[in-house]
């Protein structure tokens, strides 16, 4: 047995955490601070009680809420000239994925040069970045403690992703109670992306046994909570643990890394726009069908699906679990989300190619081939075209 298990970010969990926020700020020495937020956070009244705590701490701050989409590089050079003009010397992330996603390219690019596609890949950032708290709005991306982000980079209209130790916050605040604001469709997207952070992160080549601990008690926790939050956003108890479960799955996936279903979905929202979550909950039936049939190890899917509260009776009992789950929390498909069917056909051979590119099919349990990813690409489209 050899494996290391890697976790930097010190983390607040509970109910009215986020009032320790001012204690933390003076404990990172924070004069001034970039809060890196969006629109509806900001509308919501969030960000103000942020400035109140702080400013009770003495700590002064300006606003970014620019990242009103998938995060790219325009996004962190606005954040950084804000950063730099009003003299910060840290930042607040409070969002979801994207959001914090942005505050970590932001933090890094602040104390390093150039562009931040100079960084794309693992372990290329020479000075680490600017101290960084993250508070996240969403039970999903686990970005509060993972050492990566994911942007576009709008020149060559490529998806960036970078990992760097130094990456994670140091600080997250996970608050269930900012999460009951959460929209329904946001609610099952953002859930279901925290499912597939756990789920990949066990069967993952890179898993070990901490990591699988985390893994299984992620997918309990969120099987067991998902639809209850689904159903009724003011469920607080159901939101608390969705958040925890989410948190459970970051640091499963941080340490064990993503497969296929993340390398098959960064595409989706680089051509088409598809939200990251979203892109997930599509791919990740067809994706888990696609292993549980090529699988030599037939035990790790039973594992997951009993975790999940299933029963093994056939091989494919995981796969309607899943299909099942979709479908109670209306994922859309393909059709439903209106994209150009005869563009996604002619990028297919494109998304295949920028799937590998990621690296992530090779930890997956099978590492398929061109043609295989091509394929279930394809396959996408079974239930939703005719041609």
């Amino acid at each position: 047995m050899n494996f290391q298990f890697e976790i930097k970010t010190r983390l607040h969990f509970g109910r009215g955490k986020l009032d320790i926020l001012g204690e933390e700020a003076n404990k990172m020495n924070f004069k001034r601070c970039l809060i890196v937020t969006d629109n509806n956070i900001n509308k919501l009244g969030y960000v103000e009680n942020i400035k109140k705590l702080l400013l009770r701490s003495g700590v002064e701050s300006i606003i970014y809420s620019g990242v009103n989409k998938e995060p790219n590089d325009k996004h962190v050079e606005e954040g950084l000239q804000m950063y730099r003009e009003q003299d910060c010397n840290g930042i607040i992330a409070i969002g979801g994925g994207s959001v914090l996603d942005a505050a970590k390219a932001i933090a890094v690019i602040a104390n390093n040069v150039g562009h931040i596609s100079n960084y794309k890949g693992f372990n290329k950032i020479p000075i680490p970045k600017v101290p960084l708290i993250a508070i996240p709005t969403t039970a999903g991306t686990g970005s509060e403690v993972t050492r990566a982000f994911g942007l576009t980079d709008t020149c060559t209209n490529n998806k960036l992703v970078i990992i760097d130790p130094t990456v994670a916050p140091e600080v997250a605040i996970d608050d269930p109670e900012l999460t009951i604001s959460l929209p329904k469709t946001k609610t099952a997207e953002t859930g279901i992306d925290a499912l597939t952070h756990a789920i990949e992160a066990y069967i993952s080549k890179n898993a070990n046994p901490i990591t699988d601990l985390l893994s299984l008690q992620a997918i309990k926790i969120i099987g067991a909570n998902i639809l209850k939050a689904w159903n009724n956003g003011n469920n607080l108890d159901a939101r608390e643990n969705m958040l925890l479960g989410q948190f459970l799955a970051g640091m499963a996936v941080a340490n064990a890394g993503v497969c296929l279903i993340h390398g098959m979905g960064r595409p989706l929202g680089l051509h088409f726009n598809v939200p990251h979550g979203l892109a997930n909950a599509i791919l990740l039936p067809t994706v888990m069908e696609y292993n549980v049939l090529n699988s030599s190890n037939p035990v790790l899917y039973n594992e997951i699906n009993s975790a999940l509260g299933g029963n093994n009776e056939t091989k494919l009992t995981l796969v309607n679990t899943l299909k099942n789950l979709c479908s109670n929390l209306e994922i859309p498909s393909l059709l439903e989300l209106g994209i150009d069917f005869e563009q996604y056909k002619l990028l297919i051979p494109k998304m295949a190619e920028e799937c590998f590119a990621s690296g992530s099919p090779n930890i997956n349990p099978v590492v398929p081939t061109q043609n295989e990813v091509e394929k279930l690409y394809k396959d996408l489209l079974k239930n939703v075209s005719k041609n």
